[in-house]
């Protein structure tokens, strides 16, 4: 297979940015679950105050990198063995605080392109669309929503459910 052909999608958080270190993972995830179902999965921040706070909360300084998934993307993309995209169900708001975490971790070079998603859309809906986008062979998530929601959705895929113990590791290719 030629390596334009091979195309892997990564989150970002959870995949290779890490949570916050002093708050759980399980705040987390109810903070950003839709409770009130209404058919979304999750909840797009409303008030000036939340999306302040979630702006903190993304601060580069409070976000490292998490080093071995990140490690096994450097040697894919080393080995030119596929081409590497950012997809992430990040919402507008956090478009400045994405761009400086990649600046400070002198990552902004290393993937083809990252994708965020600007029109704040449920964030599975947008990896959807841009796996179909760009012809994603391979996914990377670290949310079991998500991964079930694009094997459901897109039989072709490769999904794998990864985070911080259960490192990326390198697909068939």
């Amino acid at each position: 297979m030629k390596k334009d052909q091979i195309k892997i999608g990564i989150d970002l958080d959870g995949v290779i940015v890490d949570k916050p270190f002093f708050v759980p993972k399980k705040l987390i995830e109810w903070l950003f679950r839709a409770h009130h179902n209404h058919g979304k999965k999750y909840r797009i921040p409303k008030w000036s105050l939340e999306i302040l706070i979630r702006k903190k909360s993304h601060h580069w300084l409070l976000r490292p990198p998490i080093k071995k998934n990140l490690e096994v993307l450097k040697k894919i993309i080393r080995q030119d063995l596929a081409t590497v995209y950012i997809i992430s169900g990040r919402y507008r708001f956090l478009n400045n605080e994405t761009k400086a975490w990649f600046k400070k971790n002198k990552l902004e070079d290393l993937f083809k392109n990252a994708y965020i998603n600007k029109k704040n859309l449920q964030p599975h809906l947008f990896k959807e669309k841009m796996v179909k986008k760009l012809g994603i062979s391979h996914f990377f998530d670290d949310d079991p929503i998500v991964v079930h929601h694009l094997k459901a959705k897109i039989k072709r895929l490769n999904c794998y459910l990864v985070n911080k113990k259960k490192a990326i590791k390198i697909p068939r290719l």
